[in-house]
């Protein structure tokens, strides 16, 4: 169940179009600078999920994990367009970043775990979603 769960949520998180960089930077009413530094967050963020999914890989049930990781990157993906603050989105930004990468580091260590002849087929069907 946590499968379909899982590659439900991030099916839903990748079909949404986000905002544009601009769309963001007047919402925020700040500036071009103000906006890169802020989307700098979104690169700790993935940085953080390849390194915690290193920790977690071992000790928690994988599916349940990735679960939650979508759920908080889909929830992260709606709640961009209404924030006011740079910094506030920067959080949003790092949270989302960190959540997805997490799951995506977490499928393609399954797919290198999960040894058939049918693995370059699995792994060019999650790309094609992509």
């Amino acid at each position: 169940m946590h499968v379909f769960i899982t590659y439900l949520l991030q099916g839903v998180l990748l079909s949404m179009v986000g905002p544009t960089l601009l769309d963001l930077q007047l919402l925020t009413d700040s500036s071009t600078e103000q906006m890169a530094f802020t989307m700098t967050g979104r690169t700790l963020g993935m940085l953080t999920g390849a390194i915690l999914y290193g920790v977690i890989d071992l000790k928690l049930n994988v599916w349940m994990v990735f679960t939650v990781c979508w759920f908080i990157a889909m929830i992260t993906n709606a709640v961009l367009p209404w924030t006011a603050y740079a910094a506030f989105m920067g959080i949003v930004l790092f949270l989302q970043g960190a959540s997805y990468t997490l799951c995506d580091t977490g499928k393609f260590n399954f797919l290198l775990l999960f040894k058939t002849k049918y693995c370059s087929i699995l792994l060019f069907s999650f790309h094609y979603g992509e």
